[in-house]
């Protein structure tokens, strides 16, 4: 309980900022309108519970199964070449930070033109000793991945979602504290 009143905290206090600094927010990698955006924050605030324990595709990866990869939780990060890069910088420096000496608990599902473009990318964020896969855009087939937003979440061995979260550039100490949490979690 304590730990659905925490993430429901930390989702709920993330929507609310997010979606009131919406308007006055432009970037050169803004990806929706704001509108769209915002219209994305209120729709997760709404269903957060139904993201919960919701299954995502099984899908292959170079011959295995997800389901081969994932044999106890971990941390996922989900992220495209076209998301908010200062977004994916901040967490790529949070998951450095806190996940350095767990490195088999972190995952990557990036969605990128080639393999080769994708490690190039996370070498240069500090994340290629993580873990990561190449996947097609949409494959793990969620609110999220369809509205092209990065997002983080612990997946188990039964590929069901737990403690949701959507990064956003504006609010790195939240960014911070939700990984610091889930690195405490998942000795």
């Amino acid at each position: 309980m304590k730990r659905i009143a925490t993430s429901s905290f930390l989702l709920f206090t993330f929507c609310c900022v997010s979606c009131s600094d919406l308007k006055n927010r432009k970037s050169d990698h803004q990806i929706l309108t704001d509108e769209a955006l915002s219209k994305v924050y209120e729709e997760v605030a709404s269903k957060r519970f139904a993201y919960e324990n919701s299954p995502i595709n099984n899908f292959n990866v170079n011959g295995s199964l997800l389901t081969d990869i994932v044999k106890s939780p971990v941390l996922i990060f989900r992220f495209s070449e076209t998301n908010c890069q200062d977004c994916v910088k901040q967490v790529a420096e949070s998951l450095v930070k806190n996940f350095s000496k767990k490195s088999d608990k972190i995952l990557i599902l990036g969605s990128f033109s080639s393999d080769r473009s994708l490690m190039l990318y996370l070498k240069s964020l500090n994340l290629d000793h993580f873990k990561w896969l190449n996947v097609p855009k949409g494959s793990v087939s969620n609110y999220l991945d369809i509205e092209n937003i990065p997002y983080l979440f612990i997946l188990n061995q039964k590929l069901l979602i737990d403690n949701l979260f959507i990064p956003h550039y504006k609010l790195s100490n939240l960014t911070g504290i939700y990984i610091n949490t889930i690195s405490q979690r998942l000795k």
